[in-house]
């Protein structure tokens, strides 16, 4: 498992708070290209995989997800997810009409 409880350790600060890097270990340095680690280098699913789950976990880390249990952080993750689904559907279906309106007042549509 990518950011199991050993990485943690390295990339979490001993309090959980903040990110202190006394020690980088492979899963901090993805950014910075270098994308191998003891076992060599990585299949480019693998790269991507990596890439996704830092991704994962800065947002972890910027929302202050990382401190709650896993069913909060699911409950949590649930509900953001409809909501912006739901915000993209009504976008989808309403904006159109809303953008002919406003073609149509500016006479650039007849």
């Amino acid at each position: 498992m990518l950011w199991g409880p050993e990485v943690r350790r390295k990339c979490l600060s001993p309090g959980g708070v903040g990110v202190t890097f006394t020690q980088t270990p492979c899963c901090c340095r993805t950014m910075k290209g270098s994308y191998e680690d003891v076992n060599g280098p990585r299949s480019s699913l693998g790269k991507a995989w990596n890439h996704m789950s830092w991704l994962y976990y800065q947002y972890l880390l910027v929302t202050a997800l990382y401190m709650l249990e896993p069913w909060e952080r699911t409950i949590f993750n649930s509900m953001l997810v409809s909501v912006v689904g739901m915000a993209l559907y009504t976008g989808y279906i309403f904006m159109p009409q809303h953008i002919l309106a406003i073609l149509h007042y500016f006479e650039i549509v007849q």
